[in-house]
């Protein structure tokens, strides 16, 4: 039996964590948590309109490692098999130096929107960066030790996405 969609508990303007604790939809938790979401609506998107298989295999990844930020952001009291380590934050900066070398673009400022990938990749950067700006706010307001490898990671991805845009997607679209 499919598992309901619908199950009005948010009626009342709270959801449920991951832990099953409730608390309101306008809390920064729920912020920090709905806007690393946002990022990876936009990477299921970049990576739909890629032609080029490395880089649709590294956004897949990211993606994965996304939903892994957002457990992590969206509970309390339960433990977590799998969080953020600083083997992921090695394989964003292992790919920041790889991409950097292919493109000639890094040293010049450009506009965004050179190419749709290139609009695409920069609006899911200014929206990781504004996920960091949330996490660090919620971090803060609600006095929560947040993973420094999560912090890291989301800092990293945003530079990444900064390098990849910067890419010549003419040979990769």
């Amino acid at each position: 039996m499919p598992q309901r969609v619908t199950t009005k508990t948010g009626d009342k303007g709270t959801t449920s964590l991951y832990s099953g604790e409730r608390v309101c939809k306008s809390s920064s938790r729920v912020e920090a948590f709905g806007t690393i979401d946002e990022v990876n609506s936009w990477l299921g998107l970049i990576r739909a309109s890629l032609k080029d298989e490395e880089l649709k295999e590294m956004v897949l990844k990211i993606e994965e490692k996304m939903f892994v930020v957002g457990s992590e952001l969206a509970t309390i009291s339960k433990h977590l098999d799998i969080i953020i380590t600083t083997e992921d934050v090695k394989y964003l900066e292992d790919k920041i130096e790889y991409y950097k070398h292919h493109s000639n673009l890094i040293n010049k400022f450009t506009i965004p929107g050179r190419s749709v990938m290139d609009g695409y990749f920069n609006i899911a950067r200014t929206i990781t960066r504004r996920a960091e700006r949330r996490i660090i706010y919620f971090s803060q307001k609600e006095n929560i030790i947040i993973n420094k490898y999560l912090l890291m990671y989301v800092n990293r991805l945003s530079d990444l996405l900064y390098i990849v845009s910067r890419l010549d997607f003419d040979e990769t679209e």
